[in-house]
Parts: C-alpha cells; structure tokens; sequence
C-alpha cells in the first residue's frame, strides 16, 4: 500500500522513519523533524476529517501541533482516483518530550501555560469547532509550552458559542487535573490520587464566562510548586 495525498503526491514511509508511538487508533513514525501518523482500520469518526484538518491547519499557535498533510492508502494512484478519498493518515511537526515533572516546577510554568491555553480554547469555541479528548497523554511538554499533540477527535459544532465555550472550558479544567495525575504517579499511589486531585478542584463551577485558569491559580495561591498541595 502507498500513501497519496489530495494532490495526488505520494508519501514514502521508508526506512528514514522510526516507530515512535501506538495508540489504540493509530501509531506514529518519525524522522526527528515529522511524524507520520497512521491510523488502524478504525471508523472514520475517530479519525480527523478532512475539513477539521483543513481548518487546525491554519492554526499557528506554539501550545498546537502543527499539522502538514493528510493522506488516503491506496495500491495505486488509478485506484486512489477511482475511489472516495478516506483519510488514512497525517503528518504533522514533531514535538520532542523533555522529561520533568510539573508538579516540581514553579506554580507560574503552569499557570502561564494554562493561561495561553484558555485563550486558544476560547479562539476555537469562537471559531465553531468543539474540543474532545483533551488529557495528559495527549499533549507535550518541553521548558516553555504545553502543547496539544492529538486534535483527531476536534469537531466543528455550531451550537451556540455559550455551549461551546462552556464544553471546551470544562475540557481545559479536565485537562489541567489529567495533567496532575499524571505527574502525582511518580510520587504516590496514583489511584488514590486521583481521587484527592479530582476532589480538590472539583469545587471549580465552569461557566461560558468562567476564567478557568484564574479559578485555578486562586487554589494555587499559597504554595509555590504545585506539588505542595498534594501533600
């Protein structure tokens, strides 16, 4: 099988490319500029459309992946030609993990980050398209940004922008407290928790107008590292 682009150009996953990461829908190459990312034989609503991609792609933000193409498997470009173009995969700038934990760096690395965030999510609830998905395991850390890495699962919904701005504020909060659990796991059980970090901000009521990082440094404001108030 090869991979065809909608301008008809060819995609060659050679050997210049390294397996990098699986996922339950797809799994990642890369070359240490790119990925590739491939998805399994899965619906095609778990996969990004055509149309999503079209619009992320514009996108250009450093808490954002930068998408490049996407791309339809076929045997053959006559055969691609012949048949509806079904997205089967995507590239898209690759993003190296640097290793620290969140909770041992200053509360401001999260917060700013968490600030800059809201603001893109509000640029996306303004712009119609509803966030999902949003976790831990789906965004990269490096010293200066967190980063959205998976947008697949991103759907354009034009609700009201109150309702969107209220789900994709909920997303950020969960986002936050995924982001939490996971760096608590290297120092405590991490079902346990869980359950204490959940609980702690659960009292955060979101509404379309909530300024969830705002909510968020207010509960942060006596300790210095976010770790302190796990403790």
């Amino acid at each position: 099988m090869a991979y065809f682009n909608r301008d008809f150009q060819k995609f060659e996953l050679d050997n210049t490319m390294q397996y990098l990461d699986k996922g339950t829908t797809s799994e990642i190459f890369f070359d240490g500029d790119i990925i590739f990312k491939k998805y399994f034989d899965i619906p095609d609503f778990l996969k990004i459309n055509p149309k999503m991609f079209d619009i992320l792609k514009d996108v250009n933000n450093p808490h954002f992946i930068k998408l490049i193409d996407i791309y339809s498997e076929a045997n053959s470009l006559i055969e691609l030609k012949e048949l509806r173009f079904i997205v089967n995969a995507y590239t898209a700038k690759y993003y190296k993990k640097e290793t620290f934990n969140v909770l041992d760096e200053s509360k401001d690395f999260i917060l700013d980050n968490f600030r800059e965030l809201e603001i893109l999510f509000n640029f996306f609830s303004k712009n119609n398209i509803r966030l999902s998905d949003t976790k831990n395991e789906n965004v990269v850390f490096n010293h200066e940004n967190i980063i959205i890495i998976d947008p697949d699962r991103f759907q354009e919904q034009h609700d009201e922008e109150r309702e969107l701005l209220l789900s994709n504020k909920r997303s950020l909060l969960y986002l936050f407290k995924s982001i939490l659990v996971a760096a608590a796991k290297d120092y405590y059980d991490k079902k346990d928790m869980s359950k204490k970090i959940f609980d702690q901000f659960d009292d955060i009521i979101v509404k379309s107008n909530t300024d969830v990082t705002k909510s968020i440094s207010q509960k942060l404001k006596y300790v210095k590292k976010p770790i302190e108030i796990l403790k």
